[in-house]
């Protein structure tokens, strides 16, 4: 792996950490996964948008359900 794709993926999982706060969880991963695949070169957008639910569904009943976690699943403006 080259230091320029593992700079991109530390980048890519602190901005996604720094915005779980403010987005919420589903826009968080969502964005996350998104942006993370585009950098492959089988890119397919039904893909990643099934593996984006996927993984959303097992990391909500993870954290949110199974640990307890308090994290705000939608974005501040949309939770009010």
């Amino acid at each position: 792996m080259s230091i320029r794709m593992t700079i991109s993926a530390s980048l890519m999982i602190r901005n996604a950490a720094r915005t779980l706060p403010q987005l919420g969880i589903i826009v968080a991963l969502l964005t996350l996964v998104i942006v993370a695949s585009t950098a492959s070169h089988e890119f397919r957008l039904r893909d990643t948008l099934i593996g984006a639910v996927v993984l959303l569904a097992l990391s909500y009943f993870v954290f949110v359900k199974g640990l307890e976690l308090q994290f705000p699943l939608l974005p501040k403006f949309m939770a009010n």
